[in-house]
C-alpha cells in the first residue's frame, strides 16, 4: 500500500512538472552523450597507441644526389651504406630488423602511396627518391640510441622517428577528450541545478499534501521519497537516451564512415564492447548526481 502511494505521488508529480522533467531528460542526455564520447575517445587513443607502437619504425634516410644539406656533400656510396648497416646490426637486440630500401623499391612504394595522384607520379623523378634503412626496434621508446649511433655517420642525411607524428596525433585526440570532459562537467552541473529546481517546484506545489502527511506521522523518508525518485527517474531516462545516441553514432559514423581512415588509426576502431562499457558509468553518474541534487534541495527547502 505504501509503495503504491509513493509511485502514485511520483506519477502525479511527473505529470504536473512534465515540461521541467523533459528539460532535465534532454540536458542529462546531452551530458551523458558527451561523457560517453569522451570515454570512447580515450579507448580509441589506447587502441591506436598500442597498435602504432607495435608497428613503430625508424627511418634512416641516406644522402641523395645533389642534396642541399651540408652533411651530404655527395650521394651515399656502397662503402658508407655497408658501414651504416653494420652499425645498425651492432645495436641488436634493441634493433630487431634492418631493411634496406633502394631507389627502385622506394619508387615502387611511392607509386603505391600516391596511386590516386597520377600527376604527382608523372612529375617525380625516381632518382630524386633517397635510399634508406627501415629499422624495427624491440623498444620503440629508445629511438635516441639509434639516432646517436648512426645520425652523424657519413652518408646519413636524416634519422626520422614516427613517434613525433604519433605525439601530435595523440595530443589532438587527448585535447578532444579533455574538451568533451570539460563540456560534460558544465552540463552535469546544469543538469543538477535543473533537477534541484524541478524538485523544489514539485515540493512547493504539494506543500499542503506534505503538511498533512507530517501531521499524521509519516516519516521523513516516506514524504521525500517521491521527490527523490522524480529527479532520479528523469536523469536515468536521460542517461539511457544518451547511451542510445552513442550507439547510433557508433553504428552510422564509426562503423559506416570511419572505416576509410582505419590505416591512420592503426587498423582498428573501438568495438561494441567499448560502447557497452560506458553504460554503467552513464547510469551510475546520472543517478548519483540526481539523487544528490534532489536530496540537497529537499534538505534546504523542504522542512519535515
Amino acid at each position: 500500500m505504501r509503495l503504491r502511494f509513493v509511485f502514485g505521488e511520483l506519477a502525479n508529480s511527473l505529470r504536473r512538472n512534465s515540461l521541467m522533467m523533459f528539460a532535465v531528460v534532454i540536458i542529462t542526455a546531452f551530458s551523458m552523450l558527451i561523457l560517453s564520447a569522451a570515454l570512447l575517445v580515450r579507448s580509441q587513443v589506447s587502441i591506436t597507441k598500442h597498435s602504432f607502437y607495435q608497428k613503430l619504425q625508424v627511418s634512416v634516410w641516406l644522402c641523395p644526389e645533389n642534396s642541399p644539406h651540408p652533411q651530404c656533400p655527395a650521394q651515399a656510396n656502397n662503402v658508407q651504406i655497408d658501414s651504416i648497416e653494420q652499425q645498425l646490426n651492432n645495436l641488436r637486440p634493441l634493433v630487431t630488423n634492418v631493411e634496406f630500401i633502394d631507389q627502385d623499391r622506394a619508387w615502387s612504394i611511392f607509386k603505391d602511396l600516391f596511386a590516386n595522384q597520377p600527376d604527382l607520379i608523372n612529375n617525380t623523378d625516381p632518382k630524386a627518391l633517397p635510399e634508406s634503412f627501415v629499422v624495427k626496434l624491440s623498444d620503440p621508446k629508445k629511438f635516441d640510441v639509434v639516432s646517436t649511433a648512426v645520425g652523424g655517420m657519413p652518408g646519413v642525411d636524416v634519422v626520422q622517428n614516427q613517434d613525433d607524428f604519433l605525439k601530435k596525433l595523440f595530443g589532438i585526440m587527448n585535447a578532444v577528450r579533455f574538451t568533451a570532459l570539460a563540456a560534460t562537467g558544465v552540463l552535469i552541473i546544469a543538469a543538477g541545478v535543473l533537477i534541484g529546481v524541478a524538485v523544489q517546484v514539485a515540493a512547493a506545489s504539494r506543500r499542503r499534501e506534505t503538511g498533512i502527511m507530517r501531521l499524521v506521522g509519516a516519516s521523513r523518508l516516506y514524504i521525500q521519497l517521491p521527490f527523490l525518485l522524480e529527479g532520479v527517474l528523469a536523469s536515468l531516462i536521460g542517461a539511457i537516451l544518451g547511451f542510445g545516441g552513442v550507439a547510433v553514432i557508433k553504428h552510422f559514423l564509426v562503423d559506416g564512415r570511419l572505416k576509410a581512415v582505419l590505416p591512420v588509426l592503426g587498423g582498428r576502431l573501438i568495438g561494441w564492447s567499448d560502447v557497452y562499457a560506458t553504460l554503467p558509468w552513464l547510469i551510475g553518474l546520472s543517478v548519483v548526481v540526481a539523487a544528490f541534487a534532489s536530496f540537497v534541495t529537499l534538505i534546504r527547502y523542504m522542512r519535515v
